[in-house]
């Protein structure tokens, strides 16, 4: 009888032993699944923009699973005159676990979602990029949709960040023929659409989102600071009575108090969040504000007064940067396969000195082929496509980011998943 009990005892713990596993390796697969799931949703909706078809957001919205175990144990207890038969006792366990996992795909496209999908990414958040160490260029690349320049006193047109743009750049101090991969020409320029616009046919031109490339190119590090700006409105008030009372009341996360207590009093102020881009290093040809400068280092600073600029004297200044939103990320990214596809050339993070890279080079986004392992795959229109390789970055001048690239646009999806998440956009601004 012992033997008996101590038999069911251990049919037991197998059955447990048994269920640990199985459950460990459901969980593993649930994971992998929803991962292959939104990769796959990201890079089909990349694909789909390349072909300017409609993109389509959906995904696991839950995962559920069931698993059920049985245990049991077979006895066989002869009885009787066993003369000559071998019969025995015997005890036999059984065992069996069964798993039924359950999923729910759910359409995100609802009414917020699609909002939060339109709307231009939250200056804060490419602030977040750009700390958390996405390089600057991925980040300037991806986020940025156009930047217009100043030379201190005239703002010229945006130059547009789109390789299917048909304009052109007119740089009017350029002869034609004299433009050189490495250099970029002050302002003034314009945007026209034919070279005959540009000077009568005899100034240097090249595609808008070259233009915007070469900008990008004399770039040094690029990290943003956000920065209170506090712009007085109202005559002076001094603390005392009534007035006192009533400004201890107010919301100081929209106003403050400026000037001091002394006997002028003070002055309220509105409260503006900006934003700024700086360059760590920046050289003779400084395209955006430096880290010695006021906006890139405080975080309090009082409004400029009306007529002045904040800009300087800086000849080459970037006084304009749009972004985008998530839905024109990926648009931009389906826009890079389509002219990599036709110029049979990639768009590398590093434009200096060689426009006729290959995609050997410091690739921004590209698809491989079938036969190349991939870290991400979608099949697409019947093909097969990939995204990220064994050995993304050989050397670290020859790097493959389109993972990177994924890693973002997955984030902003995430994002915008449900409307408590969506960012409000309006509460920053992005300046120079």
């Amino acid at each position: 009888m012992k033997k008996r009990i101590l038999c069911i005892m251990l049919a037991t713990l197998l059955s447990g032993c048994a269920m640990s596993s199985f459950v460990g390796r459901d969980v593993s697969d649930f994971h992998d699944v929803y991962d292959n799931s939104v990769n796959r949703t990201v890079l089909l909706n990349i694909l789909r923009s390349m072909d300017n078809a409609p993109m389509h957001f959906s995904g696991l919205t839950n995962i559920h699973g069931s698993i059920s175990g049985t245990v049991g144990v077979g006895l066989s207890l002869p009885f009787g005159p066993l003369e000559k038969s071998t019969a025995r006792d015997t005890a036999t366990p059984s065992y069996s676990v069964v798993a039924n996992p359950t999923f729910d795909v759910g359409d995100l496209e609802t009414q917020n979602f699609i909002a939060g999908m339109l709307n231009p990414i939250d200056p804060k958040v490419f602030k977040n990029f750009l700390d958390s160490g996405l390089d600057y260029r991925i980040a300037m690349l991806l986020f940025v949709s156009g930047l217009s320049r100043s030379d201190g006193k005239n703002q010229y047109p945006v130059i547009l960040n789109s390789p299917e743009s048909p304009r052109l750049v007119c740089y009017l101090t350029v002869a034609k023929g004299g433009l050189k991969p490495g250099d970029l020409p002050p302002p003034p320029y314009s945007i026209v659409l034919s070279p005959n616009d540009c000077r009568g046919g005899y100034g240097a031109t090249e595609s808008e989102f070259f233009a915007f490339l070469r900008v990008l190119n004399r770039l040094n590090p690029v990290y943003a600071n956000i920065y209170s700006e506090l712009k007085p409105i109202g005559p002076r008030l001094k603390l005392v009575g009534a007035n006192f009372k009533d400004l201890t009341a107010m919301d100081t996360s929209k106003f403050a108090l400026v000037g001091g207590s002394g006997k002028d009093g003070v002055q309220l102020a509105t409260i503006e969040q900006k934003l700024t881009l700086c360059e760590t290093q920046p050289d003779d040809d400084q395209l955006l504000h430096s880290a010695q400068d006021d906006v890139c280092k405080k975080h309090e600073l009082p409004a400029p007064a009306i007529g002045t600029t904040n800009i300087g004297d800086k000849a080459q200044i970037l006084s304009g940067l749009n972004l985008r939103s998530p839905v024109g990320m990926y648009k931009y990214v389906g826009e890079l396969l389509s002219y990599q596809r036709q110029a049979h050339r990639c768009i590398t993070l590093d434009f200096r000195g060689n426009w006729n890279d290959t995609c050997e080079g410091d690739v921004l986004f590209k698809v491989n082929s079938p036969a190349l392992p991939s870290q991400i795959q979608a099949t697409y229109k019947g093909t097969s496509y990939g995204v990220g390789g064994q050995n993304q970055c050989r050397t670290p001048d020859t790097c493959d980011h389109s993972t990177e690239v994924m890693n973002v646009l997955s984030l902003l999806l995430g994002l915008n998943k449900n409307a408590k998440d969506l960012p409000v956009t309006s509460s920053v601004q992005l300046v120079p």
